[in-house]
């Protein structure tokens, strides 16, 4: 029988792997699911030791990536009003939206608290 393994970071447990069976039913060792230096720093979890997982706050470097992420959906979704034979009127409306979409990232809370633009109607 495979055995349970945990991914353990400062300390705590970030992350449980539980034996795994593949469709017939066998099962399939954590060595042949993961890259050997994936599995090398894992520990064992004895069985039946009750694990408490440990959900780790996204550093700085993420969040900023999720927003940029966001924010690029953002624009590609207004991209319409980019090089395309549309009224002056309606460039006009959008073109602060994309603007302010774009700068974002100046925000004085970025990345952890945006003030998205409203789009316009």
């Amino acid at each position: 029988m495979s055995k349970t393994y945990a991914r353990v970071i400062d300390g705590n447990v970030v992350e449980v792997f539980p034996p795994f069976s593949n469709e017939e039913g066998v099962d399939v060792p954590i060595t042949e699911r993961f890259h050997a230096d994936f599995v090398a720093a894992l520990i064992e979890v004895p069985e039946g030791t009750v694990v408490n997982l440990v959900a780790l706050e996204p550093t700085a470097a993420e969040k900023a990536a999720t927003v940029r992420i966001a924010r690029d959906l953002k624009l590609a979704a207004s991209d319409w009003t980019e090089g395309r034979s549309i009224s002056e009127e309606v460039f006009e409306k959008w073109k602060p939206y994309r603007q302010a979409l774009r700068d974002i990232t100046d925000q004085p809370g970025f990345p952890d608290a945006i003030d998205w633009p409203a789009a316009p109607v």
